[in-house]
C-alpha cells in the first residue's frame, strides 16, 4: 500500500513543480479515488483498521490530485 499512495505523491509533487496538467487522464484519478472508496467501505465492515488507515490516504492522496488537476487546468490553461 506504501507503493500505491506513494505514485499519488509523485503526481502531487509534478502538477506542483510543472503547474500543468497534460498527458494526465482524469478519468484514471476518478476510477483509482472510486475503487479506493469501495475498498474503505470493504475495510470498514470487515473493521481492518490497517486496511481502513492506508485506503482513507489514498482517498485524500487521490482528492488531492484530482483538485490539483482542475486548478492547474483552469489557472495555467
Amino acid at each position: 500500500m506504501v507503493l500505491v499512495q506513494g505514485s499519488a505523491i509523485l503526481q502531487i509533487i509534478t502538477f506542483i513543480k510543472e503547474k500543468k496538467t497534460a498527458g494526465v487522464s482524469i478519468g484514471f484519478w476518478w476510477v483509482i479515488l472510486t475503487g479506493l472508496i469501495c475498498y474503505l467501505l470493504y475495510a470498514i465492515h470487515i473493521q481492518d483498521i490497517l486496511y481502513i488507515i492506508s485506503n482513507s490516504i489514498g482517498i485524500v492522496l487521490t482528492t488531492a490530485s484530482i483538485i490539483l488537476y482542475y486548478y492547474y487546468k483552469k489557472n495555467y490553461a
